[in-house]
């Protein structure tokens, strides 16, 4: 709470608001990112096995005028699906924004696969796809429809990492961790993954992970024209429960 754990660090509020996204197919969004195109778009997804991503309408009833379908906040787009090479046996559950990692400066996706709720996945992977430009004025898009897009192959990337943490001062290789959160480098160049902790697991006391990538454009370059690439993901902290004191840890998030 504030009172109880803010210490001699600053507190700041900050303003939300709500929104309903309009639309049967989203039952439970794991993952939100705005648009690196629309101002008012935001891409999601839903909880695990999935292979579609939605382009929603959220902003101002000021900006709806822009619109020709009037749509209302919370309206889906688009539905964009990925190559049916992507495989759906899996656990989406986090997506962001940032530059492609190829260097041409267009838009991306980053789509966390990172789910592993059973601890048996060694190897996360994120999907990376161009962002669609949208077509607004759709005579489908919003007013309760939306239309179907298919992303294609030559879009997309995939990464798989390979764990290196540490563990009673020893370092180790592989291991399995519950990934639910990410965030991408505005560049594209990096990665950073939020480790979860269970309930049931042994050591649901002990501080979550941060773990953060190799260089991911430097990876992509050394692979050539393969579009499946594998890369290392390292601990470079953890984060200290409410009231627990960690300095290194607050270091590091406090960084800019």
């Amino acid at each position: 709470t504030r009172r109880g754990c803010a210490g001699d660090r600053d507190y700041h509020t900050f303003s939300t608001e709500s929104y309903k996204v309009r639309s049967g197919w989203i039952r439970e969004m794991s993952g939100l990112a705005r648009s690196g195109l629309e101002n008012d778009i935001f891409w999601g997804h839903n909880d695990g096995k999935v292979n579609s991503i939605f382009a929603v309408r959220l902003g101002t009833d000021e900006t709806r005028r822009n619109y020709a379908h009037r749509h209302q906040l919370g309206d889906v787009i688009t539905r964009a699906h990925l190559p049916s090479k992507v495989e759906r046996q899996t656990d989406w559950e986090d997506i962001d924004n940032g530059l492609c990692p190829d260097d041409t400066g267009r838009s991306c996706l980053w789509i966390a696969d990172t789910g592993d709720n059973s601890k048996r996945r060694n190897r996360p992977r994120i999907h990376v796809v161009v962002e669609p430009d949208l077509d607004m004025k759709h005579h489908s898009a919003g007013s309760g429809e939306f239309y179907d897009i298919h992303i294609c192959k030559e879009d997309l990337w995939t990464f798989q990492f390979e764990f290196e943490y540490e563990e009673d001062g020893a370092w180790i290789e592989g291991g399995s961790f519950d990934i639910e959160a990410m965030v991408v480098s505005p560049d594209g160049d990096k990665v950073w993954m939020f480790e979860k902790r269970q309930h049931w697991e042994k050591n649901i006391h002990g501080w979550p992970r941060v773990f953060e990538s190799d260089n991911i454009r430097e990876a992509l370059q050394d692979a050539g024209k393969d579009r499946f690439i594998q890369i290392k993901l390292r601990e470079i902290t953890k984060i200290p429960r409410a009231c627990e004191k960690a300095p290194e840890a607050w270091e590091w998030l406090s960084k800019p």
